[in-house]
């Protein structure tokens, strides 16, 4: 960054222009305030001294230039003195001379710590003000009028001497144009010109529009058109119809109202909204859904918007499947008969913590149940595993065969009765709260009694204290040493097939 000391030694030793304007000093495209310090000391200080005194660079240009008119010390003493300007020391005179001529390249009073002045902007075209104002040409009206009178007559002269030489259009005049143009080419010229006529601008004096007269436009036919137009000036004009539709927007808006104030719709206003509503084909299907009425489908709703407060979205996505096959029996129930009903899934279902510090979770339940194998979940979301609120694990047989699929979940609010008694393990995590909204009053004493409780850890940590009390099986695992796993694992599937010869025969295992 150039600093204000060097552009004054540079532009001195190369004899370029140094411009002085108000009170800046201006270096080519570059300017400083004749205010601002340059990094050279004032006689008596240091690098090291703490208050430091500069030299100006209105100072030390005004010393350049007087080099040659006060030759000697006093002499520019009294001159800067006069003008107001600061002066350079007699100490500092002889060294700073020969720095700003380039006769040695530094001096021990330049401070290499100072602040450096930054430059200012600045117009490079100053204003002329000594340059007289522009004066604009003088119009003469007389005779600008007077020219065109005289154009006038003169069109208007050679005009009569045509018409004096009684000039006539023949069949000799136009021999040679007749000759070169043929019977096509004059149709493409008519057609030309007529194109030309559509596409031009009509002026007020003009009695056609493109080729057909004004009189045709104002046919019945327009009329007609015109009579329907409606010509919106406001927001509340263009909203405006001609058909009222106050008989069927009048009892939706009262509906809406008694729903508001936790009213019953009055029996009245049933009857004015079959009224007022188009007849419907009589047909045997049932209720259509309608955003008005939503008492008669969601009676054993929790709240009156509908909204389950044990529900969640993964539960949501995870029942999805169920509760379609669930909602498909239910409608067909009336008329299909008992024995052609269909029958309530044996698989087994397993459920995992949700939370995303287990160790377990739906991201690699398979590779620990199905493969005996442990994978952090951090490792199968890198690896592009996306979620699935649901999967399927198979276990085999050691001659190689497949035996039932159970289904692993991690939430179980939307379990119906059915399917709470297909749950036969729990992977617990630690905190209580995660059997709230579970049967047996969330109690975890209760529930592992019915369900069977494991806990999965690594070798090195220690066991939490309400696992220690609770009926829960401890999983450990080394943290490095992969190669352990199965055998770890495996001692969930031996404890679960004693459990469900004991406590769940019925279930497919």
């Amino acid at each position: 960054m150039a600093d204000p000391l060097s552009m004054l030694r540079d532009f001195n030793i190369t004899k370029r222009e140094i411009v002085e304007r108000d009170d800046l000093i201006i270096f080519g495209d570059i300017a400083f305030k004749k205010s601002a310090n340059t990094n050279y000391l004032v006689y008596g200080l240091n690098e090291q001294s703490e208050n430091k005194d500069y030299y100006t660079l209105g100072c030390l240009a005004y010393f350049l230039k007087t080099q040659k008119t006060h030759p000697t010390h006093p002499q520019y003493v009294r001159a800067a003195t006069s003008e107001h300007i600061p002066v350079v020391s007699r100490p500092d005179r002889a060294q700073l001379e020969q720095y700003l001529k380039g006769e040695i390249t530094t001096s021990d009073r330049i401070d290499r710590y100072a602040h450096v002045e930054l430059p200012v902007p600045f117009n490079k075209r100053p204003a002329e003000e000594d340059k007289p104002a522009m004066r604009k040409p003088r119009v003469d009206a007389e005779k600008s009028a007077r020219d065109r009178e005289q154009e006038r007559q003169q069109r208007a002269a050679k005009f009569d001497a045509q018409k004096e030489q009684g000039v006539t259009i023949s069949a000799g005049n136009i021999g040679k144009l007749s000759d070169t143009l043929t019977e096509d080419k004059l149709a493409i010229l008519r057609l030309k010109r007529r194109a030309q006529k559509r596409n031009a601008i009509r002026t007020d004096t003009d009695d056609t529009v493109g080729d057909l007269p004004v009189a045709d436009l104002e046919s019945d036919g327009l009329q007609e058109i015109l009579s329907r137009e409606r010509i919106g000036r406001t927001r509340a004009d263009v909203t405006k119809g001609t058909k009222d539709l106050s008989a069927r927007i009048g009892p939706i808006f009262a509906m809406i109202k008694a729903k508001e104030d936790g009213k019953k719709i009055d029996a009245q206003v049933k009857a004015q909204q079959s009224k007022a509503a188009i007849p419907a084909a009589k047909s045997s299907a049932p209720a259509v859904y309608s955003r008005y009425d939503q008492e008669q489908f969601n009676k054993d709703n929790v709240t009156d918007f509908g909204i389950n407060t044990m529900s969640s979205y993964r539960g949501a996505q995870s029942s999805k499947a169920d509760a379609a096959n669930k909602s498909a029996v239910d409608s067909t129930a009336p008329t299909t008969p008992d024995s052609q009903r269909k029958k309530a899934s044996p698989n087994p279902i397993i459920i995992v913590p949700s939370a995303p510090s287990s160790m377990i979770t739906m991201y690699n339940c398979v590779d620990i149940l199905q493969d005996n194998k442990f994978i952090e979940s951090d490792v199968k979301k890198k690896s592009g595993t996306k979620y699935e609120p649901s999967v399927y694990i198979q276990r085999k047989n050691q001659d190689g065969t497949v035996r039932a699929a159970i289904k692993v979940i991690d939430n179980p609010n939307f379990l119906s009765g059915d399917e709470w008694d297909r749950v036969v393990a729990v992977f617990v995590q630690g905190a209580a709260w995660q059997f709230k909204g579970w049967p047996w009053n969330g109690n975890p004493v209760e529930i592992f009694e019915k369900i069977k409780a494991f806990h999965i850890k690594f070798d090195e940590m220690p066991v939490e204290k309400t696992i220690a009390n609770w009926n829960v099986q401890v999983l450990s695992l080394s943290r490095t040493k992969r190669h352990l796993d199965r055998a770890s694992l495996l001692k969930f599937w031996e404890t679960m097939d004693k459990f469900m010869l004991k406590s769940k025969p019925s279930l497919r295992w």
